[in-house]
């Protein structure tokens, strides 16, 4: 359901620390325990979120429950950087309980947006040499791959790429 990765900040699972988080922590409603809709696969640093009792989850963002436009109404990207959208309270919350604002993600999302910058301008100078003003199909294909949900970070990858790249996927 997550395609490998965390529910929460996007981070690929793959041969990394994962854990199954309790959305309503058990605390609060022993009942949700084992209740599927309730465990979310989350990388250590989500999983170790701030405390209910500080945040609680009905002041945040549910990755399961929000559709993507209730979440980018919430959350954006200034490049690698996560922020709330318009000072959205919500978004900020999300932001705080679930530490999706630390360096290590800065890095790990700076890092894909460079893989993204390099396929971008690979594309770029393609068209140059070839004098073309359009991506090929095969080139946008490239493109939206990276904002494709099994891709890690595909909300951040999809803010980026329009707003940076938004010629290239144009079609």
């Amino acid at each position: 359901m997550s395609y490998g990765k965390c529910f929460y900040c996007e981070t690929r699972l793959l041969g990394e620390n994962k854990e199954v988080d309790h959305f309503v922590e058990v605390a609060i409603d022993p009942s949700k325990a084992y209740d599927w809709d309730n465990l979310y696969l989350a990388c250590t640093n989500c999983n170790d979120k701030i405390d209910h009792n500080a945040i609680p989850v009905t002041d945040v963002l549910d990755p399961c429950k929000d559709s993507d436009e209730e979440i980018q109404r919430n959350i954006t990207f200034v490049d690698e950087l996560i922020s709330p959208v318009a000072f959205s309270e919500k978004g900020l919350r999300t932001i705080k309980k679930y530490r999706l604002d630390t360096d290590l993600l800065d890095m790990k999302r700076g890092r894909w947006l460079n893989g993204i910058m390099n396929e971008a301008l690979s594309i770029l100078k393609k068209m140059v040499e070839e004098g073309r003003k359009v991506a090929t199909e095969e080139e946008r294909n490239r493109m939206l791959r990276y904002m494709a949900p099994n891709q890690p970070y595909s909300l951040m990858s999809e803010v980026y790429i329009k707003k940076k790249f938004g010629k290239l996927i144009a079609g």
